[in-house]
């Protein structure tokens, strides 16, 4: 992965964080931010 990539992908991490403590569900999160909503779930776990 590129510098750039990772960037991108630390920025969707918190963008998830932060709608997380809104108390928005992991499924929205994946869907508003576009990723999988695996992802979504395994971030929310962290």
């Amino acid at each position: 992965m590129t510098a750039v990539g990772g960037q991108r992908r630390e920025s969707v991490r918190m963008q998830a964080a932060e709608l997380f403590e809104q108390g928005i569900k992991p499924s929205e999160v994946a869907r508003h931010l576009r990723v999988s909503t695996q992802s979504a779930y395994q971030w929310h776990q962290l």
